[in-house]
């Protein structure tokens, strides 16, 4: 993903002018390094409520697919049925989880 043309074109779409320095800064803000670091959106605080263990992590490798090394078929199943009951037919997005 081309992150610095993403960030230009939400900034376009959003009326704001930034300048080369203020888009690198977001770029860094946004990489997945630092969004895994960001306790603010890292969920780190799941594990303080014991909502996660302190194995889990929100923001695993970073690898498109890398869920195929942590969800069972089952669970990949239960998925994709709950996808199909929520999503339209018609929806853009033709793929599924299913091994």
């Amino acid at each position: 993903m081309d992150l610095d043309k993403n960030v230009r074109i939400v900034a376009e779409f959003l009326g704001k002018s930034l300048t080369d320095e203020q888009i690198a800064q977001i770029v860094k803000h946004c990489s997945f390094d630092s969004m895994k670091k960001n306790n603010s959106v890292n969920y780190e605080w799941y594990k303080g409520q014991g909502i996660a263990t302190e194995e889990t992590s929100f923001f695993r490798s970073g690898k498109v697919g890398d869920w195929k090394n942590h969800l069972s078929p089952d669970i990949v199943k239960r998925l994709d049925e709950i996808v199909a009951t929520k999503l339209p037919e018609d929806f853009p997005i033709k793929d599924t989880l299913s091994m």
